[in-house]
């Protein structure tokens, strides 16, 4: 009965987690776009001394799915962009860094 109740509170925060942080550490979110697939590395990020609500406190809700990024939303300051503006990591205005994020398969 222990076992059973373990488990299931086991699955129960797993999948809350889940549905909260969309890119736990150590672990990589990915999206498919024109110029090439774009993949976020929380591992990167927190390496680089970020914690998750640098991001999540301002710009970006915890629920995966509810940005819209646009490369203009993040060359104004916006997402990504908020810290990739040069100063505190390269820059999404910079278009040799492109393919810092965007993949080609």
């Amino acid at each position: 009965m222990k076992i059973l109740i373990s488990t299931a509170l086991a699955l129960f925060f797993l999948t809350g987690l889940s549905t909260v942080s969309a890119v736990p550490p150590g672990m990589d979110i990915s999206w498919e776009h024109p110029m090439g697939a774009v993949t976020f590395s929380g591992q990167t990020h927190m390496e680089k001394g970020n914690q998750c609500m640098d991001c999540h406190k301002d710009n970006f809700e915890q629920k995966k799915g509810t940005a819209k990024m646009t490369m203009a939303g993040m060359n104004e300051g916006k997402w990504c962009g908020s810290c990739h503006n040069g100063d505190k990591a390269f820059s999404t205005k910079d278009p040799t860094n492109c393919m810092t994020c965007h993949k080609q398969k």
